[in-house]
């Protein structure tokens, strides 16, 4: 009996294990093909001035004894940007671009690059603050200099 039960848990054990090492690969397999569409949205972007809607800073679990622990949520963020006088609402986590903690603030403007095959696709730039025409004209210039940059 003895033999069995110490069988059944080495299964267990085992299916487990197998699990947890499916679920790491499907994370990094999510994450390379977010990180894909983000160097194809920033290699063939066109541009606009998107609007903040919504950052949503997210929290980590704590974990505490003889209590119940909530899981974290990550950031997101949600803004609208407008193409063609067609209005766009998007959203997305920071495990899908980088979304930082401090110093972003909703309601205000910054730029979007978004993909000109599909609009809809799109990240939002929180390092180029938008407050008029000037603005957005120079953030374009010192975002497209630094892809340069980075692809030498």
């Amino acid at each position: 009996m003895k033999k069995l039960k110490t069988s059944k848990m080495e299964l267990l054990k085992f299916v487990i294990f197998v699990i947890f090492v499916i679920c790491i690969i499907g994370f990094f397999l999510l994450k390379k093909v977010s990180s894909n569409e983000t160097d194809k949205i920033f290699k063939n972007g066109e541009y606009s001035i998107g609007r903040l809607l919504e950052f949503y800073k997210g929290n980590s679990t704590l974990f505490a004894p003889n209590t119940v622990n909530q899981p974290s949520n990550t950031p997101y963020v949600r803004y609208k940007y407008s193409v063609n006088n067609i209005e766009f609402i998007c959203r997305y986590d920071a495990n899908t671009y980088n979304i930082p903690t401090k110093g972003i603030k909703e309601g205000k403007n910054y730029l979007v690059v978004y993909s000109k095959k599909d609009p809809q696709k799109s990240r939002i730039l929180f390092d180029y603050i938008i407050n008029d025409s000037i603005d957005f004209k120079k953030s374009i210039k010192k975002f497209e200099q630094k892809s340069i940059q980075k692809a030498k």
